[in-house]
């Protein structure tokens, strides 16, 4: 083994083809590795800018269309199945779980925009989520408590069209922000 040079690889001695066939010196792989990063480094970053803006709107749209059924399901006086939604990903990045952190979708498109008002409308956003959880929690217990004994339907509708329609005016924001 010491007689073979340093372009000869194991793979190369066991199937027994040459280092001239299949090897690419150190010299050349270096070359092409750098060439490789350069250019992936000197893309547009409005090229990168718009891809991060477009995807992080289709997450909202995506937000927007799973907590779409809500309302009925509140109507419907299912609050599991409305605090269900409410609470699984990508709903509950906006509210309960990293809602001050990258995993919510807002929180990242301000950063993208540098727009402050997306911050408070997160805010916005996460309390019209947050008590409308809170209702619908109330509402599966209000049978067993002391008191009227009333159940809030009107409310907790309210709040998931209101927090669709804050979805939209964020994704509206967004876009003229480009």
């Amino acid at each position: 083994l010491s007689t073979i040079n340093d372009q000869t690889s194991f793979s190369q001695l066991s199937m027994g083809s040459s280092p001239k066939e299949t090897s690419i010196d150190r010299r050349n792989f270096i070359t092409i590795g750098t060439v490789g990063v350069l250019s992936l480094a000197n893309t547009p970053a409005y090229a990168k800018e718009k891809e991060s803006l477009d995807s992080m709107i289709n997450e909202l749209k995506e937000i927007k269309s799973k907590l779409e059924p809500v309302p009925g399901l509140l109507a419907e006086e299912n609050w599991e199945g409305a605090r269900g939604i409410l609470k699984t990903p990508p709903v509950n990045y906006l509210w309960n779980v990293g809602v001050n952190t990258d995993q919510n979708t807002l929180v990242r498109l301000s950063k993208l925009t540098e727009d402050i008002e997306l911050l408070e409308l997160k805010d916005e956003l996460a309390i019209s989520l947050q008590i409308c959880d809170q209702i619908a929690y109330g509402n599966v217990f209000i049978y067993f408590q002391p008191g009227s004994g009333k159940v809030k339907i009107k409310e907790p509708i309210e709040l998931a069209k209101k927090a669709m329609s804050q979805i939209d005016d964020a994704i509206a924001r967004a876009r003229s922000s480009n």
